[in-house]
């Protein structure tokens, strides 16, 4: 069963993106976006959970679809780059 709305926490560090959810908790997987700011990326963990990640970013804002392919709940995040903790 999916939520339809429910907490994320995202960390961008280098080329690595970090995110827990209700279902995830401190799933890693690289992320290299392209020039134009648009990422893709489907990653396979060693506990055999399957998330496709693929959106923009423009600015200090993210816009991205999220797909758990374990569980087919998806989900699109909309996230702005918080400038206290830099």
């Amino acid at each position: 069963m999916c939520v339809t709305e429910e907490d994320v926490s995202v960390t961008v560090t280098g080329h690595v993106l970090k995110f827990t959810n209700s279902a995830l908790q401190n799933f890693t997987l690289g992320f290299d976006p392209a020039p134009d700011g648009s990422f893709e990326r489907t990653y396979d963990d060693i506990s055999g959970t399957t998330v496709a990640i693929h959106g923009r970013i423009a600015g200090d804002t993210m816009d991205a679809d999220v797909i758990n392919l374990s569980t087919k709940c998806k989900h699109h995040w909309q996230l702005t780059k918080d400038h206290q903790n830099q």
